[in-house]
């Protein structure tokens, strides 16, 4: 993992983990026929309309489990989902694969917007002094620079790191 990165995560002034899941914490696949993940202006309920139990399909990352199980920090899971049935299913696979983000610690949206306003309630709850941050962890970089220019035009760009998963295997 990248040095920079580990050093900040032990750093008292970071005091919280945020992750997305698809493509961070898992590979960036579902549904029953393995499919890569579909754009959302491209996915429609015949995409997804057999999944259940039985046919979902999305693979931790090993390196990333153990990293995660390691942060002595409060941890988040923040991931943009379709529909009520596919928040199902993920929250399944993370009681399975990562427990240790506590469920109350979990937040599904539709909208980047929605992520935003959730990072923003995180970051108002945890961090105390200017010196505080969260750290943002995401594969989409459209998403963590739209995230990143929310904070910065309200004047609260030290309140959010954000970083690449790339940025684990560096």
């Amino acid at each position: 993992m990248n040095n920079t990165l580990r050093n900040k995560l032990k750093n008292d002034t970071t005091k919280a983990v945020i992750f997305d899941i698809d493509g961070t914490l898992t590979e960036a696949k579902w549904g029953a026929v393995d499919a890569v993940a579909m754009p959302w202006d491209k996915c429609t309920p015949s995409h997804y309309e057999h999944r259940n139990d039985n046919t979902w399909n999305i693979t931790p990352i090993p390196v990333m489990q153990e990293f995660v199980k390691s942060i002595n920090k409060p941890k988040y899971v923040l991931s943009g989902t379709h529909d009520s049935i596919e928040d199902r299913l993920k929250n399944k696979m993370l009681n399975t694969s990562y427990p240790s983000i506590k469920e109350e610690n979990r937040y599904f949206t539709r909208t980047v917007e929605d992520k935003i306003e959730i990072l923003k309630c995180i970051a108002k709850d945890k961090c105390k002094s200017d010196k505080d941050c969260i750290i943002y962890v995401d594969d989409c970089l459209p998403d963590i620079f739209t995230i990143k220019k929310a904070f910065v035009d309200v004047g609260c760009a030290d309140a959010i790191l954000c970083y690449h998963v790339s940025s684990f295997y560096v």
